[in-house]
């Protein structure tokens, strides 16, 4: 702080000598007006008149400069001292580049010439931030205060969070560069502020264009058939970061689940934080991610836990079933496993490849049981030596043929049944679980899944809900920097991700190309097309003349009642979530550790050291 306060002190003597330097050697124009140099549009009829305005309004004591309201003249002598690490005439330039910025009509110029404190406010652009007066600012948004911006620097700043998914650091390093690019003198005005960054972008997502970009996305995928055949998953890393909430609490205003929802060819509806998992949370989840007229198409639905999403005809009414993937199991061993594949697992994702071909039948919706018997006392597996590929092609017939198989796996394999997940479960246990009726029904529902679709929608459909587990860590890959965020943080970067993975898969889904082309370079492009001029203008009034004080200070835009409650809204939430992160972090946890080898012998070393019984640790 000390450095800072140095190197501002530096800046006011250089200004200081600056303005002394004017004062000893005054300066006039043909037209016999003095002009003041440190002002944009002052003028005074005679010398003395000039000294006595220099003396007044531009000493130290008022930062230098005449308008006194805003300093935006000083914010803008800062802004360049800054960027360009020099001292030299920073009045006077920033006098002159507030005068090419506002470039005011006669009348207007004649107004500004007789007054000394002229109200200016900041307007972003694409070629930078410039200040302007309010009057000029009729063709863009008001974001709060003296902050506007317009619809160049909303198409630059889209293109951003679509390529940076949503994270405002490298979204406003990116505007930053662009800026620089722009030769503009003052990159840093007005960017500098976190609350205000995110409601830049808040604001940019809620644009009529940008809503209707969304909207025509989806309506195509539904033109498509793309949700006649969804998946679901949910996940709670991805949330973790939120402030004011225990991990895994599930509390009541809370949001601990992530819902993923996908299409057939694994199109993105939608991200959407929930409480939790369930029916309830599964239907609000995808009446947020999905229109009415897009779940009106749907038919099936593949989900870990079909029997938790059961029942869900009020959000999808033509739904003729739900399925279990496929995979869930194989993922289920291998966390046994350090994620790992193992000959297990291969054998166990061969048996479950039978449930992707496709088989028509009746249709399971969690009616009686029929199950298979566990036979426990065979002692020897039957041979797996067989010709797979052609054992795949042929969907079960029988939970007693699937329950054979499992047990035979089981019995190939006896030293790896004992191995146990994070959870506490043994490989035994989870193949067990995994090998009953209500499973077995539900796998074998997405072989009627498949029956139902064409050749060609049946090579686009993945197995389950591998893709949304790929979807939740490559979202998490983005967010992994990210220590601590507030809830409200988490919507723009939703929002963001999921418009970015929907414009990538509709370029590749629907405009076919010679070669193959990766997301990341599909999404340059877009982003690159996006960032010319995307967003239309605002609007196309004319700017009124100012002639007196009262036009000058006159609102240009009316206040949004709705908007600012609910920007106090989220102030208080905020507040009130950050004294419960600060109030849980006073209190001393006991910390959990786990009884190892290492610690069992670091207690044998201390026991013999002291001749006393160790201290019992705390069981994990």
């Amino acid at each position: 702080m000390a450095a800072e306060e140095e190197v501002e002190q530096q800046l006011v003597e250089a200004v200081s000598q600056e303005v002394a330097l004017e004062l000893s050697t005054p300066s006039g124009n043909s037209a016999n007006k003095f002009r003041c140099c440190f002002c944009p549009f002052r003028s005074c009829g005679r010398a003395d008149r000039l000294g006595k305005h220099i003396r007044k309004f531009h000493a130290k004591e008022r930062l230098f400069t005449a308008n006194g309201r805003t300093q935006a003249q000083w914010n803008l002598v800062l802004a360049m001292f800054e960027q360009e690490q020099a001292t030299g005439n920073f009045l006077q330039r920033s006098a002159a580049q507030l005068q090419q910025w506002i470039a005011p009509d006669p009348l207007t110029l004649a107004y500004l010439s007789k007054h000394n404190d002229i109200d200016v406010v900041l307007l972003l652009t694409s070629q930078g931030p410039t200040y302007v007066l309010k009057a000029q600012t009729v063709n863009s948004r008001r974001l709060h205060k003296n902050l506007y911006y317009d619809h160049s620097f909303a198409s630059l700043l889209l293109s951003l969070m679509l390529q940076h998914a949503g994270k405002s650091e490298p979204v406003f390093n990116g505007v930053v560069h662009h800026f620089v690019q722009q030769q503009s003198p003052c990159v840093l005005l007005g960017l500098r502020n976190r609350l205000t960054r995110r409601r830049l972008m808040e604001d940019v997502a809620g644009l009529p264009c940008v809503q209707s970009l969304r909207e025509g996305l989806v309506d195509t995928c539904t033109r498509q058939g793309e949700w006649h055949v969804v998946t679901h998953d949910a996940t709670f890393k991805s949330l973790f970061s939120i402030l004011g909430q225990e991990k895994m609490g599930q509390k009541d205003g809370e949001v601990h689940a992530l819902h993923s929802v996908l299409g057939r060819s694994g199109a993105l509806a939608g991200l959407t934080p929930q409480r939790t998992e369930g029916l309830d949370c599964f239907q609000a989840a995808c009446e947020g991610a999905l229109p009415r007229s897009a779940r009106e198409t749907t038919k099936w639905i593949f989900s870990d836990t079909p029997a938790s999403v059961e029942g869900c005809r009020r959000c999808f009414p033509n739904l003729v079933g739900v399925a279990e993937d496929p995979l869930h199991l194989v993922f289920r061993v291998e966390a046994c496993f350090g994620e790992r594949r193992t000959a297990l697992s291969r054998d166990v994702l061969r048996l479950q490849k039978k449930f992707a071909a496709p088989e028509l039948g009746p249709i399971y919706n969690g009616g009686p049981p029929e199950p298979g018997r566990w036979c426990g006392q065979r002692k020897r597996a039957r041979a797996l030596e067989r010709d797979w590929e052609c054992y795949c092609a042929q969907p079960y017939q029988r939970h007693q043929d699937y329950v054979d198989d499992i047990l035979d796996i089981c019995l190939t394999y006896p030293s790896d049944m004992s191995r146990k997940d994070s959870r506490g479960k043994t490989t035994k246990q989870i193949l067990i679980a995994g090998a009953s009726f209500q499973h077995f029904a539900y796998l074998l529902n997405g072989s009627r899944a498949r029956a139902s679709l064409s050749d060609s929608d049946r090579k686009l459909l993945s197995m389950g809900t591998a893709a949304n587990e790929a979807l939740h860590q490559q979202f998490n890959a983005t967010q992994r920097p990210v220590i601590q965020q507030h809830r409200e943080s988490v919507d723009v970067v939703l929002f963001s991700f999921t418009l970015a993975k929907l414009l990538a898969h509709q370029s590749a889904a629907y405009w076919p190309t010679v070669s193959q082309r990766s997301q990341s370079l599909l999404l340059s492009m877009i982003t690159g097309h996006l960032r010319r001029e995307f967003c239309p203008a605002f609007a196309k009034n004319p700017v009124a003349v100012v002639r007196n004080r009262r036009l000058a200070r006159a609102p240009v835009h009316r206040q949004n009642p709705a908007a600012a409650r609910a920007a106090a809204d989220r102030a208080a939430g905020q507040s009130e979530r950050w004294a419960t992160h600060v109030a849980a972090r006073k209190v001393r946890r006991r910390w959990i550790l786990k009884r190892t080898v290492f610690t069992k012998k670091k207690q044998k070393r201390q026991r013999r050291g002291s001749g006393k019984s160790p201290v019992p640790m705390p069981q994990g």
